[in-house]
């Protein structure tokens, strides 16, 4: 079953190949952000010669379907980059430059602390080089 689209948002983008379509749809999350639906849809004509849609996909059409939805799903990606591109931006201009000091040094410990186990392990837990195949002479 698919969700009818939410009022006033229309599709992000429609990727169209003959009679197939891939449409990608924003949905707002309950936060108050937003994910996106894929809907894959065939067009046809029925016996009156209407156009009709249809969920069902011969395995010839689920082909051109795959190769729509990878687009779709580059973009749904992409969209999510800028979106976390933005939101990242948004925490930096809220956060002062001493919490941004207090977050780098927090990284700065934790691999210092990663190293100290690291260094600390038992012989057989550290990885070991690979060993010399090489033919004696």
């Amino acid at each position: 079953m698919t969700t009818q689209p939410q009022e006033n948002q229309g599709p992000v983008e429609n990727f169209r190949f003959k009679n197939i379509q891939v449409t990608v749809w924003p949905r707002d999350r309950h936060d108050g952000g937003v994910f996106h639906e894929i809907e894959t849809t065939r067009s046809y004509k029925d016996k009156n010669g209407e156009w009709q849609k249809t969920h069902l996909l011969t395995d010839d059409q689920m082909l051109i379907a795959h190769s729509l939805q990878r687009d779709a799903i580059k973009l749904i990606q992409s969209l999510k980059k800028q979106d976390r591109t933005a939101q990242n931006s948004r925490q930096q201009a809220q956060t002062g430059p001493v919490q941004q000091e207090n977050q780098n040094w927090d990284r700065q410990r934790l691999a210092q602390e990663q190293q100290r186990v690291m260094d600390n392990a038992p012989e057989h837990r550290r990885s070991s080089p690979a060993p010399d195949y090489s033919p004696e002479p």
